[in-house]
């Protein structure tokens, strides 16, 4: 049997983080799952900078353009992406978004399970076990990834709180 693994060097596959898998995709929902895929896949290797249309994004998936809109600001309001809004000069008409993927040090820290909506049913229909007991693997994170020694957490830190300071980022 002759078995042939994927290559993960060639161009036309993208990565996304695991923590994003591992929480934030239920609590973003499954749109801005979707969105937030989009915006991996297009994201510039180096600088995690993308510019898809809302329309391309809307046709990639299949939803409509408000649905893609309201998506967008989930993964914002998370902090797991900053969108930065630009207009011409000259003509003061809107350019495309530039989307950015942030390091996941800056997410916002995911509720504890008492804290998440729907926590005390999903607890009360299993007496004794909490919500997540009955889940496989509570980390974050695979072990393989521990050392994020390619990320500088600091210039991130950096980048954001001038970002806070010029109002880009809430």
């Amino acid at each position: 049997m002759n078995i042939k693994i994927r290559d993960l060097r060639k161009k036309d596959q993208y990565k996304i983080d695991d923590a994003y898998l591992n929480g934030y995709a239920r609590l973003c929902g499954v749109y801005a799952t979707a969105i937030y895929n989009s915006l991996s896949r297009h994201a510039d290797f180096m600088t995690q900078e993308c510019f898809p249309s809302i329309e391309r994004m809307a046709d990639q998936h299949a939803i409509n353009r408000t649905t893609v809109m309201s998506a967008l600001n989930v993964l914002e309001k998370w902090g797991i992406i900053l969108k930065i809004k630009a207009k011409d000069k000259k003509t003061n008409r809107q350019l495309p978004n530039t989307y950015i993927l942030l390091d996941k040090s800056l997410w916002k820290p995911k509720p504890s399970p008492s804290q998440r909506p729907g926590a005390e049913s999903v607890s009360a229909s299993k007496p004794g076990r909490s919500h997540d007991e009955s889940r496989v693997g509570h980390t974050d994170y695979k072990d393989t990834q521990l050392k994020d020694t390619h990320i500088r957490r600091d210039s991130l830190l950096k980048l954001r709180q001038s970002l806070i300071e010029k109002k880009i980022l809430r």
